[in-house]
């Protein structure tokens, strides 16, 4: 293969458009090369070499492959891309590691480097109406709220006292679901729906629907499927906005410290009303609203929907996101400090990356597009462009 071709591979791969099992095969011989053949002795021209032999093995398997198949002219062009961005990312960690090891050992400050940040994954809060707070079952992935108790999705009681639960559920009460940063949960409230929480996010919503309207509270970011009743709107409130609907699927992201509330329909019909100017705006699937907090506007844009949901599927996508949207969603999931010592620092980020595992393919994200930064701790220090 030309380099020429690799180039293109390396375009494709930035703009996030490599399949699921690229992906996953890109990152199993990212990890491994960078965990198993990396060797803290290493010169730059030996380090240079051994990425050579890599790239030799791949040309090698490739041969091979083609040579057991002798009606394939051709190789696929999905092989070759797989192949093209095994070298990128092979590449890519080799450069990062040469990079931080360089640092690391020119400065005069300890640091600890944190490549074992991990995400929690499944975790939560339940805080009752009297206050008690209940620690989800990490091992467990959501609740359900029933009309007198409160259980896992495996009917498995969430306390040891069922009718404690029984009890406090006669009357209608609010009940707080919130995950933690790296953490993520799923709820089935009364009714029926279905809620898939975000990290850093918190929902309030009532033990029973005993009024006019179900409403619940948002704080973060979820993915509803409401449950349909004729005579009983479900309504979704945030700081800034409040979606009205009667069964649908969609997405909210209504994180405090963004300055974007962004609601994205992909099933049914909603309402979405600008709390700032009571401006509302019906959704048709495939539509999203965004509402920009600084000046208050609120318009509606057309989008695949199916990208909304990344998160809920296990990826982080950007589509020409600047840094410091990115740098949140890294910070929510693994439980992370950005600092920026520069403040005018503007670059845009656009591709697809898997959110499991450990935070060090952040690192290697932030090398790829040549960002200066230091890792203290918990704490990523972003200085500037390289």
């Amino acid at each position: 293969m030309k380099r020429e071709e690799i180039d293109l591979i390396l375009d494709k791969y930035k703009e996030g458009t490599c399949t699921p099992e690229e992906i996953a095969f890109i990152e199993s011989w990212y990890m491994a090369y960078r965990d198993g053949d990396l060797q803290e002795s290493m010169s730059l021209a030996e380090s240079t070499e051994d990425l050579d032999l890599v790239w030799a093995d791949i040309q090698e398997k490739l041969f091979m492959e083609q040579s057991v198949r002798p009606n394939r002219q051709l190789l696929s062009w999905s092989r070759i891309a797989v192949a093209a961005s095994v070298f990128v990312c092979v590449s890519i960690g080799l450069y990062f590691y040469l990079a931080v090891k360089k640092e690391l050992s020119s400065s005069n400050v300890q640091e600890i480097v944190a490549d074992d940040i991990a995400p929690v994954g499944n975790g939560a809060l339940l805080t009752l109406a009297d206050g008690t707070v209940i620690n989800l079952n990490e091992n467990q992935e959501g609740i359900i709220i029933g009309s007198d108790s409160i259980v896992y999705t495996d009917g498995t009681g969430v306390l040891a006292h069922s009718d404690a639960i029984s009890s406090a559920q006669q009357k209608e009460q609010i009940l707080t679901l919130s995950t933690p940063r790296g953490g993520q949960y799923q709820i089935t409230l009364p009714d029926g729906t279905k809620v898939w929480l975000n990290a850093a996010t918190t929902i309030k919503y009532p033990s029973r629907f005993t009024q006019q309207e179900r409403r619940v509270e948002l704080d973060g970011e979820a993915y509803f499927e409401v449950a349909k009743k004729e005579k009983q709107m479900f309504v979704v409130s945030s700081h800034e906005q409040e979606i009205k609907v009667l069964g649908t699927h969609f997405n909210v992201s209504a994180y405090r410290e963004d300055q974007l509330v962004k609601t994205t329909l992909l099933e049914g019909s909603v309402r979405v009303r600008n709390n700032y100017t009571n401006q509302s705006i019906k959704l048709s699937p495939g539509q999203q609203t965004i509402l920009q907090k600084v000046n208050e506007n609120f318009e509606v844009c057309k989008i695949d929907p199916l990208t909304a949901l990344e998160w809920k599927n296990g990826f982080f996508s950007f589509n020409q996101a600047d840094i410091r949207t990115v740098m949140r969603h890294f910070e929510r999931w693994y439980d992370v400090d950005v600092i920026y010592k520069d403040v005018n620092l503007k670059t845009t980020f656009s591709g697809k990356i898997h959110r499991s595992g450990k935070i060090e393919k952040v690192y290697a994200l932030l090398d790829f597009y040549r960002i200066d930064y230091k890792i203290v701790g918990r704490s990523i220090i972003i200085k500037g462009r390289k």
